[in-house]
């Protein structure tokens, strides 16, 4: 039952509602609240109502689902199906939330609103014009954009408070749709002062002994492991010295003197002032940017979205 769960928490979450239409949607908020709380009477407390009726009600949602979700001693925790319907229950309810601002704005003429994730790079490439150029070609949906790094957009689209990411992570394994949107080769960031400044292309190996800024592993796994990857292949094991979550501020921390570092290209467009970029001695393994949708059957504001999208920035390559 409890793979199940697992598999079936990667779907359209209203699949719940069609398996036993005898939930409600106040099962699935009473059902939030105790799993987040760990506490059947901090929950009560939290939706106002009797701690003995909130325990009746989730027994009636497991009674209905035929599963297990939550162990209740010796303390309240989730089990794996809870962990798996969870997933499912918040993106049903954001779901829920989201058919009424569209309904308000189908009112008030517009149709849908679709919340787009990137990441601090992808802002630094042909992205945002396309989305203006959409934005011009489909006055009846609203974009929302928000910069996440990978890993934020990942949860959040699991989560359904993302429609669409932009993202660095090539989530395979997860329950997503990913698509190559850019391809770029990284660059190392150095001092304008710097003694290897002056070359057009920079021999990676003759950084070993450099300090380095970088950004942390949690934000983007990929892309920090392929620039681990490839300095120990070039012989050495990096000495981060310094850590920032935007390429501004790593930019910035290269030109005050703290570290050098490795970039997507794009991160050129920011033209900091006392850097450089260059390209690498041998030819790297670019890095790419993947355009991330929930897998399954999408709404036609997602699928024309990404449509455009991908074929706007494919002229762009």
């Amino acid at each position: 039952m409890a793979q199940q769960m697992s598999n079936i928490s990667g779907r359209l979450p209203l699949y719940f509602l069609c398996m036993s239409p005898d939930i409600e949607l106040r099962h699935f908020r009473y059902f939030i609240a105790v799993a987040e709380e760990l506490s059947f009477t901090r929950a009560a407390a939290r939706l106002h109502i009797a701690q003995p009726a909130l325990s009746h009600q989730i027994r009636q949602l497991e009674t209905r689902l035929s599963a297990t979700l939550f162990v209740r001693s010796p303390r309240v925790a989730l089990t794996a199906a809870g962990a798996a319907f969870l997933v499912a229950a918040r993106r049903a309810l954001t779901q829920v939330q989201q058919a009424t601002v569209i309904a308000a704005k189908v009112d008030a003429g517009r149709s849908a609103v679709l919340h787009i994730g990137l990441s601090s790079a992808a802002s630094l490439t042909a992205f945002p014009r396309v989305v203006r150029e959409f934005m011009a070609k489909r006055s009846d949906i609203e974009i929302r954009i928000r910069e996440m790094h990978s890993t934020e957009q990942l949860e959040a689209l699991r989560s359904g408070s993302l429609d669409v990411g932009v993202v660095r992570e090539a989530a395979t394994d997860q329950p997503f749709t990913m698509r190559e949107l850019v391809r770029e080769p990284l660059m190392i960031i150095l001092p304008s002062r710097h003694h290897l400044a002056r070359h057009s292309a920079v021999v990676l190996s003759r950084c070993a002994d450099e300090p380095f800024v970088l950004f942390p592993r949690a934000g983007a796994p990929t892309l920090h492991d392929q620039i681990v990857t490839m300095c120990r292949e070039a012989g050495f094991t990096p000495r981060v010295e310094n850590e920032a979550h935007e390429w501004h501020t790593i930019a910035a921390l290269v030109a005050a003197g703290f570290g050098i570092s490795i970039a997507p290209a794009s991160v050129a467009a920011l033209r900091v002032k006392g850097t450089v970029m260059h390209r690498l001695l041998p030819d790297t393994r670019p890095t790419a940017l993947f355009l991330c949708t929930p897998a399954g059957s999408q709404s036609e504001p997602i699928t024309a979205f990404t449509r455009f999208v991908l074929a706007e920035m494919r002229k762009d390559l």
